[in-house]
């Protein structure tokens, strides 16, 4: 079994789309909070158990049949042209 394939589209900096193979759960963490609604900052704890702030967001890829297909092209796309550059 192969691990899930993910594409996560950024344009200006931010998240715009989150692709998948599979479908899944994604959560988004922005810690960058400036100009953010106060509503929307969510205190957290990080792995060192130190406490900070950041904006999240759900994303759920569709995973549909076409998606899927897609998905799966990128990938080998990227693969193959990682493969060339390192021969």
């Amino acid at each position: 079994m192969s691990n899930p394939k993910v594409i996560i589209h950024l344009e200006g900096g931010l998240v715009q789309w989150v692709y998948s193979d599979t479908p899944m759960d994604v959560l988004i963490m922005d810690s960058d909070t400036d100009g953010a609604d106060p509503d929307e900052i969510i205190k957290y704890h990080d792995m060192d158990g130190d406490e900070g702030e950041a904006v999240f967001h759900y994303d759920i890829p569709n995973a549909n049949p076409k998606e899927t297909k897609w998905v799966k092209s990128v990938m080998a796309e990227v693969d193959k042209a990682k493969e060339d550059t390192n021969e």
